[in-house]
Formats: structure tokens, C-alpha cells, sequence
């Protein structure tokens, strides 16, 4: 009976496409992971200064803008845009961060959580390793994200037909 299975495995083409298009998603998969690893590095003391900035602009201009009716729907567009940058950020310091702190292993099984996985991931290589300070900031940094998409969706919903016109 085994034996019977086990030819029909070797004569299987779909077993044959199925190993080819594994080791290509595998290899292609490394290729992008290693790319981003490295455009990541090379950009990203450019990112977190835009950071600071976008941050800035969110306190001092955009919160307060977003009290009076007439601007509110221009501070809620400019949050939620800000928790656009935040997230991207966020998620390329963290590529940089796993790779460097835990290896490329770890980038995988973060990228294969949707993406999102990639923050954990950096989250407990910083644990791992006893970078509490690292830890803290990218927490912050998730923070920042959330408050400011949940905060711009709330001013953007607060906003009435009357002031859209």
C-alpha cells in the first residue's frame, strides 16, 4: 500500500510545481527581506528625524486645530496622515532592529504575521537582549500611531455635512 502511495508521490507533477514554487517564494523572499534590511539602513537616519518633525507638527499644530469646527476636518486629515508616517516608520525601524538584534529568521516569521509581526518581533528581540530602553520606545512609538489614527478618525467623523461645503 505504501509503496503504491509513494509512486504515485514521485510521479505527482503537482509535488514537483509545489517544491519549485516553494524554494522561489523562499529565495525571492530572502532577496526582499535583505533588501529591505538594507534601504532600511541606509534611510533610516533620515526617518527618525522626520519622526521628531511629524510629531511636532501633530502637538503644536494639529491637535489644537483640531478644537475649533471649522478645521477640524484639515487636523483630522493631517493625524491620520501622521499615523500613515508613524506606522511606516515604525515598521522599517523594526525591520532593521529584528534583523540586527535576532537575525534573518526572526524577519520571517515576523513578515508572515501580515507584516505586523515584524513590531512583535522587535519588540521581544529588544526584551531578549535587556534593550528595556528600545523597548519602551517602540511601544511609544505604537502609541503615537494609535492615538493619532484614532484621534484623526474621530475628528473626521466629528466633522458635519454642513462644515464639509
Amino acid at each position: 500500500m505504501w509503496e503504491k502511495m509513494w509512486k504515485k508521490i514521485k510521479e505527482s507533477e503537482w509535488l514537483r510545481l509545489y517544491i519549485f514554487v516553494a524554494v522561489v517564494l523562499i529565495v525571492v523572499g530572502t532577496i526582499i527581506a535583505g533588501g529591505g534590511v538594507w534601504l532600511t539602513d541606509k534611510i533610516i537616519h533620515w526617518l527618525l528625524p522626520i519622526s521628531a518633525s511629524v510629531l511636532a507638527v501633530s502637538l503644536f499644530l494639529l491637535f489644537p486645530l483640531g478644537v475649533f469646527r471649522k478645521t477640524r476636518r484639515f487636523a483630522g486629515k493631517g493625524l491620520f496622515l501622521a499615523s500613515d508616517i508613524f506606522g511606516l516608520i515604525l515598521w522599517l525601524w523594526s525591520l532593521l532592529l529584528t534583523y540586527r538584534l535576532q537575525g534573518l529568521e526572526l524577519v520571517f516569521v515576523g513578515l508572515v504575521f501580515f507584516g505586523v509581526g515584524i513590531v512583535i518581533a522587535a519588540m521581544y528581540g529588544a526584551l531578549y537582549n535587556g534593550l528595556w530602553g528600545l523597548f519602551l520606545q517602540l511601544v511609544l512609538v505604537a502609541v503615537f500611531l494609535a492615538g493619532t489614527r484614532l484621534l484623526g478618525t474621530y475628528l473626521l467623523v466629528k466633522v458635519t455635512p454642513k462644515e464639509v461645503t
